[in-house]
């Protein structure tokens, strides 16, 4: 009964210790995306795994799922003169995550194609969350009939 007491009051001691240091990640995290993406900007993201972190209370940006974004997505959203950002969230807390995650660097690649990036931001944001944010660039040289 002593130890199960104890545990308890370990639990309620430890929690809000955990989820001060998750909490803290998340702000240094919407710190970092609002701080390298200027007001009006188009951020393109991973939205499952970025929505509790991009939010318009933080800042004015439009944001487009990956997910649910093609090349005449990007091509419309080039048109409208916005800058355009890539943002990922990458997870690697569980085996679902990390599948998740090669998935998605993998839809990033094939969206992307007719596009150039500079990363600005690679690092790891968490114990298991790697933030990657990129500026896009048309391509000069594009074939436009592919934009």
């Amino acid at each position: 009964m002593a130890s199960a007491i104890a545990g308890i009051a370990l639990a309620a001691i430890g929690m809000p210790i955990v989820f001060e240091r998750w909490t803290q990640s998340r702000v240094e995290i919407v710190q970092t995306i609002y701080s390298l993406t200027p007001e009006k900007s188009v951020l393109v993201s991973n939205y499952k795994e970025t929505q509790k972190v991009m939010n318009e209370l933080y800042g004015e940006r439009l944001v487009v799922d990956l997910e649910e974004t093609d090349q005449s997505v990007l091509r419309r959203l080039f048109a409208t003169g916005a800058s355009e950002y890539v943002v990922l969230l990458l997870r690697t807390d569980g085996t679902y995550w990390q599948k998740r995650s090669a998935d998605l660097q993998n839809r990033f690649e094939t969206v992307a194609g007719a596009y150039d990036f500079r990363l600005i931001l690679d690092r790891k944001a968490t114990a298991t969350d790697r933030l990657q944010i990129w500026k896009m660039k048309r391509r000069l040289n594009a074939d436009r009939t592919r934009l």
